[in-house]
């Protein structure tokens, strides 16, 4: 070891000493290093070295050069700058080159100084130094120390610190990229001209910057930053200026402006930046990147004066790179620019002409570029290819585009042709029902009906020419002229030319037969009456040669349907035979048939007639079939419905509201129904029995039918079902219930038991038999479902009303007598009780009540005990069901007995509270979702609160603990209620009320004392719940408490004014102004003076910046909107205290004006922190929306109006003489209502001031500021010349200017003018 690697024994002897040896040069830093790190982590005890760190940082500094490549010198850094105060170490860092080290620290790591020798070990070096060096930028960043350099320098860091992102990712993390680009930033502040940037960062530091950008994640810093330098350098309008003039100058002999671009080759004109970008490997096949760039020079251009570049910008980046078309060119789509159609050709040749979505494009752009090479571009390569959604749309734009240049006929003519050329080609594009419509479409929106008439033949029809003869009678029947009688004869003479034997087996020669017929009634008589409607119908039934193609038969059958409207043929019933043969379940296979494709097929013909019959031929067939007939229509239908391939038709049926208008119809598929519902037996009994007993089985069997025909008749109107129908549905509903186990069945069959039990006079086993009511009750608890537990409670409710209805006789009353004997014998057996026999007996108990009947105290009472005793035991032999069906009944027992005698509600029911609170509070603080336990545990507490609330206790002690635990559970239930809907909150609300009106003066302090403590003295939003107690206490009715309220809303205020800023929630403040609104709409008189002004005080300091900061998530228009509403319910209903006061509301409305600015970063730095007048819990970057800047109009306008409370303040009907006239109480009114105005009026100056300065330094949204006019308007309305001439005194040379067109918009806009 040399002896300069050996730290001297007398260097940690003195600090003078020590100073001298680490300022010594050598060439070996090493022992330095050490000897540093030793004075660092304290290894020499006995040296005293003052202002040791501010040193071995200025000595680190000093030695960066030495050290640059040193592992262990860098990680000296981090420690030294941490160790020193902050003011010295920016004085050593501004008294050294720092950055200079970082450039060629990072030049060596990123390989722009590659050593000749020792390429590994430096390799191994580079990757241990790299993130210390970061790290130390970091340091030095997060001091927002100005760091600010040459160009050169700063241009070396930026591109050795790009390359290192290329080769690391964990490099281009945000926070190494902000303090990179912080470097950035400070050397360019100030540079308006971005020219020498743009020359400094070179070919190579391009490079660099474009590779990064395609590498570095969309939603990171570094994208957009990159983003940003592409935009401000590579398309500075300096040098896009200058680059126009140049090329266009070489040409003309001349300088032209920016906007003589014409003549500018696009070419020459980006030569550097493509030169550049050839650097990228594969740069031109990376057209998602080019598309970016591109994007990034358009946005730039739209905002500047080089705006008329843009094309230009297009076509050279379609000239460097064409195969990149298909993401360029929708760039230039989205800006509605206008290329040339010589680049655009290009393009779409260089992919071929198969690129079908960017022809499509290119046509909506530029029709020019496709309309010269259509014949080749669709000949060649897209009609003799299978249809794909792509090339289909390409042909509707195509034709839109001959649309738009008024040449569709020339379309239609390359249809035609195209047509021919395809021949049996059926996959073509030109042969898509989809092109077809589209075309309709286009057609009816553009030609006359003397173009449709001149694009009918006078000839014979050939077979190309019946697609677009389909395409144009489709337009007919949309368009909105009206067609004339020559245009009709017109459509008489093309079907009579449709009737010709070379066309009889083309199916698209039937389907225009069927669309002309179909056009109007008119076209329709005249080609019945000039043909044979019964040759057609005999063409059906016996045809000379057996029709195969099942497409003619299908628009054949069309025909013949059509013409049987207007005219009743002869042989009809044979025409339906055949039909109904083709629907026939034996033979139909039912395939799924799309209806936009029209294709027809053996498969799919069934489906396709069914979807005709169910949309277009329900009433021909209800008039025209035969009674048999439409029974078969009927089972044909229904069985489309139960086969798992295609029941849309049988959808459709059911939800049309035609079907039930056809009685023989509906009344066939009811019968149907029916018959599959009692498994088409006579005896209905056995043979349900066997079918689900059956279901147990894998296959496939009666029990699915069962629930399909179940699931239509849930869908059916019942109550349009014959009686005898209703009541054999009902029992077979009952037997179903009864023998099956199946969840998702008792679902449906109960909820349809339900249905019919619903409908007038309907009368069922379940209304004279207990046994069959406790056979659905038991197999209800066997299944433990909550949603078939309510279906059950409610089928229970709709027997017993029957029971006591207006038709109720003595054995009805009878029949509940023995439901409710049978359920107390139940309770009183001592055995196992079932949550549906609790509910009978408490519901049998109720309605018995109702039929003027009296049960017995005695058997009330044990069933309260039971009960009571059955929710003693522990919980986990308790399920939820069960307890909600006990608490339910017992509920409904203590309100029958609470009419007879005083109850008390159980220890076991109160300890049931705390578990499901704790369940329901957890969920809303998660924000979980709501399951079916949860709205049981909802259900629960609301049945607990209803007993408690009707709790009497003699004892002064007992009453206080009732109302302790009434007053706790509420607050409870109020905050559980916000995310489930299984409590009522507002019956809740109004039980709560009733309950504290009827308590005594101490009990009802004491509980509100104890509220008031624990909302003004927590930070917890759950005990912050206690507010909306407050607010429901302040609300009771009556005025024995109106002194105490008075003034503990008194205290309430000013504790808010104090405390404002230990508000940490804001769903707490806005409880807070919720209380405030309620008590100034329903108890105005709790107002005092002092309480109103603590209440504006408190509005004015929470809207300020030393209000409060909120932690939880919130919606800041909401909390602003809310703020502004509450000022408005003051001002229109506490109008009377506002005298005097005005400097209060302009505070506000100045606190409020902030929150609708959007902050420039550079007007906050020059301004300072304190001038940014913003609310804390504002976001810095965000401004409220104009639904925010409406509310704040509106609180101006009612400020500066003033209603009829505010104005009269001095109009006491005592102080008035009796002979005061109206016109007199007028004139009083209208009197004080301008001194009100004139009030204000020395104020409002000074918001118009404010406002004029947040408009010079800040700045307002487009919209906002609309919105905002209306307000201020308002404003001017009472303002004088005086007051106008005060706030032109008040504001500088530019607020000045703000406030004359503020005026002047105003005089224009906002000022009434008499005419």
């Amino acid at each position: 070891m040399s002896k300069e690697t050996l730290i001297p024994e007398d260097a940690a002897t003195s600090s003078e000493k020590a100073s001298r040896y680490l300022r010594k040069k050598t060439t070996d830093i090493e022992p330095l290093i050490k000897f540093a790190n030793g004075l660092i982590d304290g290894s020499y005890p006995s040296l005293f070295f003052p202002r040791k760190e501010e040193f071995l940082l200025e000595w680190w500094f000093d030695r960066a050069e030495a050290g640059m490549k040193n592992e262990r010198f860098w990680q000296l850094f981090p420690k030294l700058w941490d160790q020193t105060d902050k003011d010295s170490r920016i004085q050593i860092y501004h008294r050294h080159k720092y950055l200079d080290t970082l450039k060629s620290v990072l030049q060596w790591i990123s390989g722009s100084e590659e050593p000749e020798k020792d390429k590994l070990d430096y390799s191994h070096a580079k990757l241990a130094i790299r993130p210390v060096v970061l790290v130390s930028l970091e340091r030095v960043s997060k001091d927002q120390i100005y760091m600010r350099t040459t160009n050169q320098i700063m241009v070396s860091i930026v591109v050795s610190y790009l390359k290192l992102t290329q080769a690391f990712e964990e490099t281009a993390s945000d926070a190494i990229a902000r303090s990179v680009f912080s470097i950035y930033d400070n050397t360019l502040y100030g540079v308006l001209n971005y020219k020498k940037v743009s020359q400094a960062l070179s070919s190579d530091g391009l490079v660099a910057v474009f590779i990064a950008f395609e590498k570095a994640r969309r939603e990171s810093y570094l994208y957009t930053r990159l983003g940003d330098i592409i935009r401000d350098l590579v398309y500075s309008p300096s040098i896009m200026k200058q680059a126009a003039e140049g090329v266009s100058g070489k040409k003309e002999g001349k300088k032209s402006t920016a906007n003589s671009v014409d003549t500018v080759d696009s070419e020459n004109l980006f030569k550097n930046l493509f030169d550049v970008l050839k650097s990228i490997p594969d740069i031109q096949q990376k057209g998602e990147l080019l598309s970016e760039i591109l994007g990034l020079g358009l946005s730039k251009f739209e905002k500047t004066k080089q705006k008329a570049l843009m094309p230009k910008l297009c076509e050279a980046f379609l000239q460097f790179s064409p195969a990149s078309a298909v993401y360029l060119i929708p760039q230039a789509q989205s800006q509605d620019m206008i290329m040339s159609s010589e680049v655009l050709t290009k393009a779409l040749e260089a992919q071929a002409y198969k690129d079908w979505p960017l022809a499509t494009t290119i046509v909506d752009l530029d029709a020019d570029a496709v309309l010269p090479i259509t014949d080749k571009l669709v000949h060649d390569n897209l009609t003799h290819a299978p249809s794909t959604t792509e090339t289909v749309e390409f042909l509707c734009h195509l034709a839109s585009a001959y649309a738009r240049i008024r040449d569709l006929q020339a379309f239609m003519t390359l249809w035609k042709e195209e047509l021919a050329s395809a021949g049996d080609f059926e996959e073509s594009s030109w042969k898509s029902e989809s092109l077809v419509r589209n075309i309709a479409r286009i057609l009816s929106e553009n030609w006359t009906i003397h173009q449709f008439s001149s694009a009918i033949p006078n000839r014979e029809i050939e077979h190309e020419e019946l697609l677009p003869l389909i395409a144009i009678v489709l337009a007919c029947s949309r368009t909105a002229d009206s067609l004339n009688d020559a245009f009709n004869k017109k459509l008489a003479a093309l079907h009579e030319k449709l009737l010709s034997d070379d066309l009889k087996e083309n199916y698209l020669a039937w389907r225009l037969r069927y669309l002309i017929i179909s056009v109007n009634r008119e076209v329709a008589k005249s080609v019945i009456a000039s043909t044979d409607p019964n040759h057609l119908l005999n063409a059906l039934i016996s045809p000379e040669k057996k029709l195969k193609d099942r497409r003619v038969i299908y628009f054949m059958i069309q025909n013949i349907l059509r013409i049987s409207e207007f005219q009743l043929l002869e042989n009809f019933s044979q025409a339906a035979d055949y039909i109904l043969t083709l629907l026939s379940p034996s033979k139909a296979k039912y395939e799924s048939w799309d209806k936009e494709s029209q294709s027809i097929s053996k498969q799919n013909i069934s489906t396709a007639m069914l979807h005709s019959t169910v949309e277009r031929w329900l009433v021909l067939a209800e008039n025209r079939f035969t009674p048999d007939q439409i029974l078969l229509l009927a089972e044909a239908l229904w069985h489309c419905g139960k086969s798992d391939k295609n029941s849309e038709p049988w959808s459709r049926l059911l939800d049309s509201p035609l079907l039930y208008e056809q009685v023989q119809l509906k009344n066939s598929l009811a019968d149907l129904l029916v018959s599959q519902l009692a498994i088409g037996k006579s005896e209905d009994r056995d043979a349900i029995i066997k079918a689900l007993r059956k279901s147990k089985s894998k296959s496939l069997d009666e029990a699915d039918l069962i629930f399909k025909a179940i699931d239509a008749l849930l869908q059916y109107p019942i109550e349009s079902l014959r009686r005898s129908i209703r009541a054999r549905v009902l029992d077979c509903l009952l037997l179903i219930d009864k023998y099956s186990s199946d969840l998702q069945l008792l679902l449906k069959s109960r909820t349809l038991i339900q249905k019919f039990l619903a409908l007038p006079n309907m009368k069922s086993i379940l209304q004279t038999n207990p046994a069959g009511l406790s056979s659905l009750i038991s197999k209800s608890e066997e299944l433990s479902d909550f949603d078939l537990d309510n279906i059950t409670t409610d089928i229970m409710t709709a027997v017993f009303g029957y029971a006591v209805g207006g038709d109720s006789t003595d054995s009805s009353v009878q029949f509940l007598k023995d439901v409710h004997a049978s359920a107390f014998d139940t309770l009183q057996s001592g055995g196992s009780v079932g949550r549906g026999t609790l509910r009978m007996f408490s519901l049998s108990s109720r309605y018995i009540e109702k039929s003027g009947s009296t049960i017995p105290d005695e058997n009330l009472l044990k069933g309260v005990d039971f009960i009571s005793d059955m929710l003693s035991q522990p919980k986990q032999k308790l399920d939820l069901l069960t307890q909600r069906s006990a608490l339910l009944a017992l509920g409904e027992l203590n309100e029958l007995l609470s009419f007879r005698r005083d109850l008390s509600v159980s220890g076991a029911v109160l300890n049931l509270i705390p578990g499901h609170v704790k369940i329901l509070s957890s969920i809303t603080e998660s924000g979980a979702n709501v399951t079916p336990e949860i709205n049981i545990s909802g259900q629960i507490l609301q049945t607990i609160f209803g007993m408690v609330s009707s709790w009497n206790h003699d004892s002064v002690d007992g009453k206080l603990r009732d109302a302790q635990r009434l007053t706790t559970l509420y607050t409870s239930l109020n905050q559980i209620s916000r995310s489930t809907s299984s409590i009522d909150s507002s019956l809740i609300r109004q039980k709560f009320k009733e309950k504290a009106k009827g308590w005594s003066k101490e009990t009802f302090e004491a509980i509100f004392n104890q509220l008031l403590q624990i909302s003004t003295h927590t930070e917890n939003s759950a005990d912050a719940e206690s507010i909306n107690t407050l607010t429901a206490l302040l609300t009771v009715e009556g005025s024995d408490h109106y002194a105490f309220l008075t003034r503990r809303l008194s205290l309430l205020a000013c504790t808010l004014v104090l405390d404002q800023q230990k508000i940490t929630s804001a769903r707490s403040y806005l409880d807070i102004l919720k209380l405030f609104e309620t008590v100034m709409k329903e108890k105005t008189s709790l107002i005092t003076p002092f309480t109103f002004t603590q209440l504006f005080t408190f509005l004015i300091l929470t809207s300020s910046q030393s209000g409060p900061k909120f932690s939880d998530l919130y919606s800041v228009d909401e909390v602003y909107i809310h703020i502004c509403s509450t000022a408005s319910s003051i001002i229109l209903l506490l109008g009377r205290y506002f005298r005097g006061r005005h400097n209060l509301v302009i505070r506000l409305l100045e606190n409020l004006l902030y929150g609708l600015c959007r902050s420039r970063k550079v007007a906050i730095q020059k301004l300072g922190a304190m001038n940014w007048k913003r609310a804390s819990w504002l976001p810095v970057s965000q401004s409220c929306s104009v639904d925010c800047a409406l509310a704040y109009s509106r609180l101006l306008a009612n400020i500066c109006d003033p209603n009829l409370s505010r104005s009269k303040a001095s109009s006491n009907p005592k102080k008035r003489s009796r002979g005061e006239n109206q016109a007199e109480s007028d004139f009083a009114l209208s009197s004080s209502s301008g001194t009100s105005r004139r009030a204000l009026s020395k104020h409002v100056p000074f918001l118009i001031t404010e406002y004029c300065y947040a408009a010079t330094h800040f700045s307002f949204d487009a919209d906002v500021q609309q919105a905002l006019m209306t307000g201020l308007y308002t404003v001017f309305d009472i303002m004088g010349e005086h007051e106008l001439a005060i706030t032109n005194a008040s504001v500088d040379a530019t607020g000045r200017a703000i406030f004359k067109r503020l005026y002047e918009d105003y005089n224009k806009f906002g000022k009434w003018h008499e005419i």
